[in-house]
């Protein structure tokens, strides 16, 4: 399970949109969510639509004005987060855009897991929630707000002021009395201070301890395999695709076979089915091993795992295009291979050695062909001078594939 540790307020923040959802009087349909990773701040805004224009613009007032830029955003791949616009308003403050794998809503759980807490809010409300849903999230979110969070141990309120708001549960209990003791402008903003840097060193320490729990209760039951470059896999597509006159439940779960092209880090890897066909960049849960009873050719694929650092990636050009048609990947890695395959120039980085390699493969060449498991059987027949040009290999209907899984 991969962790991501966040140290101060603004560092993170996670963006995500509910909805369809009844269209309201006002002409709202959707719900813009923001959460800060440290403080768990959130903010949830009605919009009309789920545009890249209409995102970008409340992220710029109503985020940005208000509280600042942030270091990182942190969002889906849906089109209007990598749209060109969006990626145009990153670039003009400065923030650092990341996105999450195809397919992989984990990536970005911590605000998945509010959209579920503010469904159940807004569903306490009984039926006024149905069509004045929008009337009513201020209040859910100050409630949520004003509540105190089990990893940090702190509101989100105390954890961005200093201090709780005043709520309409306090005029039961009445204001507190005046003081004659009241401190001044100086000595309050140096006791704000201290209560902040409290909190705030209370708040790392329980995320850390939040975080190795959860990794060690994931880790539990998790089953990792390491693949490496040129290990032949299993793509899982189940529920990613629609075809016509189809029944769903009956396609086939995997697709297959890809080979491992590289990896990112140990979760995410780049995986290619064919020369000419586009690298996809997928989560290892969506991965299984091929096993075939036929040698697979693998000779294409290249000896080592190309690491590509974010400096070297290429930030997607075209908006309007959604996730499930431009694998974008982890750094929007679509254009590290083309149509053109293996031989498609690719960005100019130095000699990978041993030492700057992630996992780098053994030393066996890449032109070793696979057997049912994946390991080397033996060396394909080298052409000399005098023999004719080998021939394109063709490949049989998808009907006559093996489709033996473990």
């Amino acid at each position: 399970m991969g962790t991501v540790r966040v140290g101060a307020p603004m560092e993170r923040i996670a963006l995500d949109i509910m909805g369809p959802l009844n269209e309201t009087e006002r002409k709202n349909s959707y719900i813009l969510v923001i959460q800060e990773y440290f403080t768990k701040w959130t903010e949830a805004f009605p919009i009309p639509d789920e545009k890249a224009v209409t995102v970008a613009n409340v992220v710029a007032t109503e985020w940005v004005c208000r509280f600042g830029m942030p270091h990182s955003l942190h969002s889906d791949q849906g089109r209007n987060f990598e749209s060109e616009v969006f990626q145009e308003m990153c670039c003009l403050f400065g923030i650092d855009k990341t996105h999450t794998t195809p397919f992989r809503p984990q990536s970005d759980g911590q605000v998945e897991r509010f959209n579920a807490t503010l469904q159940k809010i807004l569903a306490s409300t009984a039926e006024r929630c149905h069509w004045d849903w929008d009337l009513m999230i201020p209040y859910a979110i100050m409630a949520y707000r004003a509540t105190k969070h089990s990893a940090t141990g702190f509101t989100p309120n105390f954890m961005m002021f200093g201090r709780e708001i005043s709520e309409p549960v306090d005029l039961v209990a009445g204001l507190p009395p005046n003081s004659d003791n009241a401190p001044s402008a100086p000595e309050y903003v140096q006791q704000m201070r201290e209560r902040l840097e409290l909190a705030h060193n209370i708040t790392r320490e329980a995320l850390g301890k939040s975080v190795t729990c959860a990794k060690r209760q994931y880790d539990k039951n998790a089953c990792h395999t390491q693949y490496k470059v040129g290990d032949a896999v299993w793509y899982l597509i189940k529920g990613t695709r629609y075809v016509k006159n189809k029944v769903k439940k009956f396609l086939p779960a995997y697709e297959g076979p890809y080979f491992v092209m590289g990896h990112l880090d140990d979760l995410v890897y780049r995986i290619q089915k064919s020369p000419r066909a586009k690298v996809k960049v997928v989560h290892h849960d969506q991965l299984k091993r091929y096993r075939s009873r036929e040698p697979l050719d693998n000779t294409w694929v290249p000896d080592q795992s190309q690491n590509w650092t974010p400096s070297e990636i290429l930030p997607p050009a075209v908006d309007g295009h959604s996730a499930d048609q431009e694998d974008l990947g982890l750094h929007s890695l679509y254009s590290t291979a083309s149509s053109d395959g293996p031989s498609a120039v690719r960005p100019s980085t130095p000699p990978a050695t041993e030492s700057t390699m992630i996992g780098a493969p053994p030393s066996t060449p890449s032109h070793v062909i696979l057997d049912h498991g994946g390991g080397a059987v033996g060396e394909p027949h080298h052409q000399s001078p005098h023999e004719p040009r080998p021939q394109r290999q063709r490949r049989g209907p998808v009907r006559y594939g093996d489709w033996v899984t473990e």
